[in-house]
């Protein structure tokens, strides 16, 4: 008994329980598809995935040596109801290869696909070099499939593909607990033997036949009925696009051709855009015979045949050749044209994606090539014949676009047409807002005017740019535009000097048609009530543009002031001969001081040392006191009302600064040199004023001739800004600012004066600032009143310059604006420019380029969803950042990417457009949707003259589809269905049948 008693020390022994059942590859299987169902969120009696926005799942199953492969497609599409169980009448609406083909032979639009893969290690060792899956697999798969979506309870459709892979051969099953039946597939492909089953006919009678099997499987009698048989088809028709070098001619394809837009814009070049060739590859029409009951079919000849023109609905869909296959010639213009200015190695500014490693070593090596060729023919005694063409190609070249520029401008400045705020849809659809429109709506001083001098410029620039035929020197866009910008300049002095106005360079505030449009706050177009030609610089415009203005602007000055004294006759201004002479002697004075040109701020800045006003004065005072002030003469052409000039000349300015001495000494020796002495004569009247007169005299009241105020750009309207912040706080300071923003006023004191003897200045402020004037009656023009308290108050500035006014008329007093000395520092500022900063101020303009190359062509007004296209390029070039462009900060990859879109986008419909004539609608659809449905009348005649034949008629299809279904009530329970389905598709020498057979889970 001891021996046989439990040792201790095996009792403490571990012992391991070994689990004996054993779990087969075929249930790791089951269980791999269901945890894979349940990761993608299915539950019990759920059809739909959880991710119904995604098309597609993918997941890998590794059961064993054995790799799956299990994915989910999903073809969105909005389906046509039917109380037909399964019927599927609607599967022309699925694509033929995207995302499965499954989706339109089964008419599913969700289904899955579990796949063997062919990195197993059995299928590598038994593989017989093809790729093939073994039946007997393909079938244990199928059911392990079955039991994973019984217990999950997915009622989606599952295949299995069965057989070699190039022949897309699948078994397939389905569940659907809801309707108690549960569904299995088979797929049978089979080349042509007999002819007698690629027909109606033909088709139906191998489907009559498995009905019949099915009711001998059930035990039914042959004579039994086996139900009605319906039957539908699709007849598929391609046509393939042929090479048509006049593919973008719409001739005939538009109602209208826009001849305003045309004229407007005929002296432009027309900059290229979408591909070369036509990107239509082939379109498509399916005819559908909806389902009926086939003795709908086979009851006539007529009918059996199934001709293009007996069917009810057409499907019409197209192919395009992909975006990144077409070449778009617009986008690509403009990626050049950017990445020469960002790498071109004379750029020193940091430009975004330029950095140190891309300096543009390969042009500096061409460079040196070239001048090495130079060299050699130096030294063998040719060295004039390689470098003289080279040049005289390029001179000619650039001499040539030259002249085309200045002509463009001169036939643009006598025809531009009033310019539109919208582009007018046809037929009084959507409009967009125009070019025009949207370089308004940019920020300011961001563009140049449309179709402006340097609108037609760089249009010019970018045309001969994209010419093949140009110099290979030339090949560089940096390089073209500094050597034809150089050319521009000079032809800017010359106009600067002949007094020539810049054609085509507004020197308006307002376009010279008097009837601008313009955006109010809410994007709507407003229009000015009184709009008038003012001579100015709009600053809605770049610097560039507004440079060319200030030129403009300074000769029609000089050349409007000539014309005024020309006109101030004797008697108008009542003077003697005597005055005449001075008057003439003051003319002089003016004329000869008026060839000084003074330098920039800047300049004057340095000299000064940015001294404070007051330590200049000062130094100014000793100066004077010592004896060596410099001479100046009164009438210098310094402007008094530039901050410019009067700051770079600030000893004009005594140190006793207003009031009691406004002026310096030889100041106000030289305005009494020049004042009208008499004072009952008067000197520059204008016209009288219809209703004021004066208070001392009871008089009439003249207006006089006044001196115009300057003009001034942006930079000058900044600099003049920093004067005055710099300016102070001190006495002396406060005068020079009095000074500089008085200077006007003065100047109308002392022309009013002049043209109203024994004024007084309650008479200048009725006419000057009538809302200062206080009547006592309820005559609005009474001489009884007084003035407001704000100009009656003691150290009013208007009381002071007043009494330090003289009697001088317009014509003799010191200009307020020095044209000669403006126009001067504007043309500088032209010469002195780097090619890459003018580039650079013209980048918006450049997207405003490409806006109206694509907006101006004529399918733009029929086609809502270019339009539509349009109007979001617009917003876009409105919000781009142009100024983080210019300083390195951005990329135009993204609007380049745009431009390509749209254009890309218009070349496919005017493809469209010219295979279907004045079908807007058609084509509109088509661009927004893979296909659409051909409607009845005008569009079907359109689609039927293009597919039709020499014999006018539409013959044989590229693909034929056949459906047939029974419903199969006739061989199941009372008031259940078992349908049967049978899908064929008939395609070049081969048929593939994919087979539906139900069965009753609840009475089987």
């Amino acid at each position: 008994m001891d021996s046989q008693a439990p040792n201790s020390a095996h009792s403490e022994e571990h012992f391991e329980f070994v689990d004996y059942t054993s779990v087969s590859h075929f249930e790791r299987l089951v269980n791999a598809i269901e945890e894979t169902l349940y990761a993608w969120g299915y539950k019990e009696e759920t059809t739909k995935v959880p991710f119904f926005h995604e098309d597609s799942l993918h997941e890998v199953l590794a059961v064993g040596q054995d790799t799956y492969a299990m994915a989910y497609y999903r073809s969105p599409v909005t389906r046509n109801t039917t109380d037909a169980p399964l019927m599927m009448d609607d599967f022309y609406l699925f694509s033929e290869e995207q995302p499965h083909f499954l989706h339109r032979a089964t008419g599913f639009s969700e289904l899955l696909v579990v796949s063997l893969l062919s990195d197993s290690l059995k299928t590598k060792l038994f593989s017989t070099g093809k790729s093939m899956v073994d039946l007997q697999l393909a079938k244990t798969c199928i059911s392990a499939c079955a039991i994973a979506m019984n217990n999950t309870g997915c009622g989606l459709p599952v295949f299995v593909q069965v057989g070699q892979t190039r022949h897309a051969l699948y078994l397939g099953y389905m569940l659907q607990k809801s309707l108690g039946i549960q569904v299995r597939f088979n797929t049978t492909l089979v080349s042509f033997l007999d002819s007698s089953y690629s027909s109606l006919e033909g088709l139906y009678t191998l489907f009559n036949k498995k009905l019949e099997l099915k009711r001998e499987h059930q035990g039914y009698h042959r004579s039994d009925p086996i139900g009605d048989v319906s039957a539908m088809a699709v007849m598929t028709y391609c046509f393939k696009s042929s090479f048509d070098e006049d593919w973008k001619d719409l001739k005939e394809g538009v109602h209208f051709i826009d001849t305003d837009k045309i004229s407007a814009s005929s002296f432009l070049p027309t900059l290229l855009f979408g591909s070369y060739n036509d990107p239509l590859r082939g379109l498509t029409i399916e005819t559908i015979f909806p389902i009926l009951p086939i003795t709908e079919y086979t009851k006539s000849r007529l009918c059996s045949e199934m001709d293009a023109l007996t069917a009810k609905r057409w499907k019409i869909s197209h192919e395009f050749a992909p975006c990144n296959q077409q070449r778009t010639f617009l986008s690509s213009l403009v990626q050049q044209v950017v990445n020469s200015w960002i790498k071109d190695p004379a750029n020193r500014d940091y430009l975004a994606p330029y950095d140190h490693s891309n300096k543009g070593e390969e042009q500096e090596g061409e460079g040196q090539q070239r001048r090495l060729v130079q060299t050699l023919w130096h030294a063998m005694g040719h060295s004039s014949s390689l470098p003289q063409d080279t040049n005289k190609g390029r001179r000619d070249y650039v001499a040539q676009a030259l002249h085309l520029i200045y002509e463009t401008n001169k036939l643009h400045e006598h025809t531009t047409p009033v310019l539109s705020q919208y582009i007018e849809g046809y037929q009084g659809t959507e409009s967009i807002y125009s070019t025009h429109a949207y370089g308004l709506r940019l920020k300011h001083g961001s563009t140049v005017p449309y179709r402006s001098f340097l609108w037609v410029f760089l249009v010019h620039s970018l045309s001969r740019f994209s010419d093949a035929s140009k110099p290979q020197v030339l090949s560089d866009y940096i390089v073209f535009l500094r050597m034809l910008w150089k050319e521009i300049v000079r032809q800017f002095r010359w106009y600067w000097e002949q007094l020539i106005p810049i054609p085509n360079v507004s020197p308006y505030m307002f376009d010279s048609q008097g009837n601008e449009e313009y955006l109010d706050g809410g994007g709507k177009t407003a229009y000015s009530d009184s709009v008038k030609k003012t001579l100015g610089i709009d600053l809605r415009f770049n610097r560039l543009h507004q440079k060319l203005a200030m030129i403009n602007c300074c000769i029609y000055r000089r050349q409007e002031e000539d014309e005024k004294r020309s006109s101030c006759s004797r008697e108008h201004r009542g003077v003697t001969e005597t005055s005449l002479s001075g008057v003439k002697k003051a003319e002089e004075s003016i004329t000869s001081d008026s060839e000084t040109f003074f330098d920039s701020m800047d300049d004057f800045q340095d000299a000064q040392g940015m001294q404070e006003p007051e330590t200049i004065y000062k130094e100014e005072k000793e100066q004077e006191e010592q004896g060596h002030a410099s001479p100046r003469s009164v009438h210098s052409t310094v402007s008094s009302n530039s901050h410019v000039s009067v700051i770079a000349s600030p000893q004009s300015v005594a140190e006793s600064f207003p009031f009691e001495g406004f002026l310096s000494d030889e100041e106000v020796i030289g305005e009494k040199e020049y004042e009208t002495n008499d004072e009952s004569f008067f000197e520059g009247r204008d016209y009288q004023h219809p209703h004021l007169r004066l208070i001392n005299t009871d008089k009439p009241m003249w207006i006089p001739l006044t001196q115009s105020a300057g003009y001034m750009t942006e930079d000058m309207i900044e600099q003049q800004a920093d004067v005055f912040e710099n300016l102070g706080t001190s006495q002396s300071a406060a005068h020079l600012r009095a000074r500089l923003q008085s200077g006007q006023l003065y100047s109308d004191m002392q022309a009013f004066k002049a043209a109203n003897p024994y004024c007084i200045l309650e008479d200048f402020v009725r006419w000057h600032s009538p809302k200062d004037w206080m009547n006592d009656t309820e005559d609005p023009y009474s001489t009884k009143g007084r003035m407001s308290a704000r100009m009656s108050g003691s150290g009013n500035i208007w009381q002071e310059l007043w009494k330090c006014s003289r009697r001088v008329p317009w014509d003799r007093q010191k200009p307020l604006f020095d044209t000669v000395a403006e126009g001067e520092k504007a043309l500088h500022y032209l010469e002195s420019l780097s090619i890459h900063e003018v580039f650079s101020l013209l980048l918006s303009t450049l997207g405003l380029i490409s806006y109206d190359t694509l907006a101006l062509h004529p399918i733009t007004k029929c086609i809502p969803s270019i339009r539509q296209g349009l109007t979001r390029l617009g917003n876009e070039i409105v919000n781009f950042p142009w100024e983080e462009l210019r300083n390195g900060k951005y990329t135009m990859d993204g609007f380049i990417m745009s431009i390509r879109r749209q254009e890309t986008f218009m070349c496919n419909a005017i493809s469209l457009l010219r295979k279907f004539p004045k079908q807007y609608d058609l084509v509109n659809r088509l661009l927004v949707s893979p296909y659409t449905f051909v409607q009845d009348g005008h569009e079907r005649a359109t689609v039927f003259r293009l597919f039709k034949d020499e014999q006018g008629a539409i013959t044989t299809p590229t693909i034929q589809e056949y459906v047939f279904y029974n419903d199969g009530s006739a061989l199941a329970m009372p008031g259940r269905t078992i349908p049967e389905r049978q899908y064929a598709l008939i395609k070049e020498d081969e048929i593939r049948i994919i087979e539906m057979h139900t069965t009753d889970i609840i009475y089987s």
